[in-house]
């Protein structure tokens, strides 16, 4: 068990699962977990949920045009061969995943092997209808629930 001393300057080196800074008062609360949990994983996964968090906030503007004003949501999507308009959640996961270029979600999401145990830097998939479906990275897992990071959810990168 760590004295809240230590704790103290775990958080002022650390940021939590929204990429700001931690409040550093001692206490082990939520988010303070979530950063000592990261840091638990292999480089690999912390890479991918830092990858994934970094872009949090990303926009489409205008909405629906594929488009932001650094042109990295086009350059996710034209890395997969993907076309103009398609949605880039998955472009977006490759993207955090570094290894693996594929602009569709389920095709994304078979790429792996099935899990029922979620572990941070996992893609997250499902279908959505038939062949189309919706995917990002999970950045956290507790007993009730799986946090994650998805690009084109509601024309953005959003947790």
């Amino acid at each position: 068990m760590l004295d809240a001393a230590h704790v103290r300057v775990f958080q002022a080196e650390h940021r939590n699962h929204l990429g700001q800074p931690l409040r550093v008062d001692g206490a082990i609360g939520p988010q303070t977990e979530w950063a000592m949990d990261l840091e638990t994983l292999t480089a690999a996964r912390r890479a991918i949920v830092h990858a994934a968090i970094e872009h949090l906030g990303l926009t489409e503007n205008p909405r629906g045009s594929n488009s932001d004003p650094r042109g990295l949501i086009w350059g996710w999507l034209s890395r997969c061969g993907a076309r103009p308009g398609d949605p880039w959640c998955a472009a977006y996961a490759s993207h955090c995943i570094g290894t693996v270029k594929i602009a569709a979600a389920q095709a994304l999401g078979r790429h792996f092997p099935a899990t029922t145990q979620p572990c941070a830097g996992d893609v997250m998939w499902f279908p959505t209808c038939g062949v189309h479906g919706h995917c990002g990275i999970v950045t956290g897992v507790s007993a009730a629930e799986v946090m994650t990071v998805e690009g084109t959810n509601d024309n953005g990168v959003r947790c």
